[in-house]
């Protein structure tokens, strides 16, 4: 798998002309690199001096706040199914991104921002389970290879089915 895949050229101004607010991810990262992140409102400008000054080839996390994503850390694939499930029956239909499965990461838009919700941490026999409300001050990887799974995350929606 290449690591290097253009995801930030490719796919960086659709998602600034969409309202997302996106920030460079290193290939193969999760967290971000740029200083002050967090504050980065980037516009087409912006995106055009990271892919400048050799960026292209970095993944995009999107900075939540305006936009919240809902975390599930869990490696029951059943029970991750009967979450997605309650999050579509009380919040709506989301797009889904999946980067090791069976964990999943849906994507709202919040009408007032808020700070990170996380629930109890919980051992089963599968592994830990937890769920996160990612907030003001957070961010998700939206493309980018996955760093445990070499595979890529793409933001592609997959519904469990």
């Amino acid at each position: 798998m290449n690591k290097y895949y253009p995801y930030l050229k490719e796919h960086g101004s659709k998602l600034i002309d969409l309202g997302y607010k996106i920030i460079p991810i290193p290939p193969g990262e999760k967290r971000p690199f740029k200083k002050s992140w967090q504050d980065i409102d980037a516009d087409q400008h912006q995106l055009g001096g990271w892919l400048n000054n050799g960026d292209e080839k970095s993944g995009i996390g999107i900075l939540t706040g305006e936009v919240v994503a809902i975390d599930i850390d869990v490696y029951d694939e059943e029970y991750v199914v009967h979450l997605v499930e309650y999050c579509q029956k009380h919040f709506g239909a989301a797009p889904i991104r999946v980067g090791n499965r069976p964990k999943a990461l849906l994507v709202y838009r919040a009408e007032q921002p808020f700070k990170k919700i996380t629930s109890n941490l919980y051992e089963g026999l599968t592994g830990s389970a937890q769920v996160e409300i990612l907030g003001k001050g957070q961010q998700f990887v939206a493309y980018n290879i996955h760093p445990d799974t070499e595979k890529p995350e793409n933001g592609r929606v997959i519904m469990y089915q």
